[in-house]
């Protein structure tokens, strides 16, 4: 039987590696008595059980370490250590134990496709595996819960599909008109009977406008008719008209079905509401709303769609979220058309500076977002 022998890792993600990685027949975590791992430790065990590894053994270590290594030693013959992770305190003393007994062990950096064999694990060459991961999987390891989809798409058959390309196309002829008609779209709607399918709009002097409006009555997605200087819009049905009063889920939905369609991700999710702390029965919890996640080899993703605006807070916030819910596998990216995001403006900068992947007008317009957040992978 192998056994793999690792510290348990303040970063949840960090610790699930080398068991999806390698085929260990069990799994030895050894923690710290000075912090409470018991969510950790449910957790992990949980997500382990999910992939098929069920011998999973943790032992608090309270500072007679060398005798701790030394029972592991004589009860695991074949074991492995993993020098990758862990408190450093207690990796240091591995490592010396390692060194002076002439243990088997090794470093893995998945991120960086980086395994070296220290001593004697030149076998784990042949078992390397790639990991995969559900979102939910990687959020559970948080020790978060998804709670909900707010911007949940409706069934996608053709005509809905079909309706829902040519709507995405028009949106990226003019981002800028595209926001100010849903804004009068959204007002109107509000004010609306709930089993109307119509509403009434002052005739736009705006040109941009216009031409919207003359793109969705060809495409056959409203009918509009003239009375003096209002416009009664009769919309093709009610679908359609209640996602039509939020211009900024019109680039979710474009970022959503480009990752979806494209197959090049193993888990893709639209506008997820994540509560930070699944343990917690506080009302109060933090919660937050994620435009779109996408995950390739347990490597998750973390996207915020801004149309026209795109602020430091805005960058700040998904990378937190990145860093809280995906560890240190997280990637951040924004989708964006915002001007504040061109080259050399501090946004941009300050983007950059982040290690925030940025996706804006070319890329966005020329069908590139799911192959440019691969790259990010």
């Amino acid at each position: 039987m192998s056994t793999c022998i690792e510290i348990l890792d303040y970063e949840q993600t960090e610790n699930i590696i080398s068991p999806l990685v390698f085929d260990f027949d069990q799994i030895v975590y050894l923690y710290d008595e000075h912090h409470d791992y018991q969510n950790k430790r449910t957790t992990l065990k949980e997500l382990l059980n999910k992939k098929g590894i069920t011998n999973i053994e943790f032992i608090e270590v309270n500072g007679h370490n060398d005798a701790v290594f030394e029972d592991l030693s004589r009860r695991y013959p074949d074991a492995m250590f993993n020098l990758s992770n862990g408190s450093r305190t207690l990796l240091v003393q591995m490592a010396r134990f390692c060194e002076r007994t002439k243990q088997k062990c090794y470093t893995l950096n998945f991120q960086r496709k980086s395994f070296h064999d220290i001593y004697g694990c030149d076998v784990l060459k042949t078992k390397f595996k790639v990991p995969h991961l559900k979102i939910e999987d990687v959020i559970c390891l948080s020790a978060g819960e998804i709670l909900k989809t707010s911007h949940a798409l409706p069934e996608l058959n053709d005509e809905m599909k079909q309706d829902m390309d040519l709507i995405i196309q028009l949106m990226n002829r003019d981002s800028s008109s595209w926001t100010r008609l849903l804004s009068s779209f959204a007002k109107a709607i509000r004010e609306n009977e709930d089993d109307d399918c119509s509403i009434w709009l002052d005739e736009p002097q705006d040109k941009g406008q216009k031409k919207l409006l003359e793109g969705l009555q060809k495409m056959n997605v409203i009918q509009v008719f003239e009375h003096g200087n209002r416009l009664h819009l009769v919309f093709k049905n009610r679908t359609l008209m209640n996602m039509l009063k939020d211009s900024g889920a019109w680039l979710e939905y474009q970022s959503y079905l480009e990752c979806l369609n494209s197959g090049l991700f193993d888990d893709v999710r639209i506008s997820t509401v994540v509560d930070w702390n699944k343990q917690s029965k506080n009302h109060n919890d933090p919660t937050c709303e994620i435009d779109l996640i996408v995950i390739k080899n347990c490597i998750p993703v973390f996207v915020s769609c801004k149309m026209n605006k795109c602020t430091a807070l805005d960058l700040y916030e998904i990378k937190l979220l990145a860093q809280k819910l995906g560890g240190t596998l997280g990637k951040a990216a924004v989708i964006s058309k915002a001007p504040s995001l061109k080259d050399n403006e501090p946004l941009y900068l300050k983007a950059k500076e982040l290690g925030i992947l940025l996706i804006r007008e070319e890329e966005i317009e020329s069908g590139l977002i799911a192959s440019s957040l691969l790259e990010l992978i």
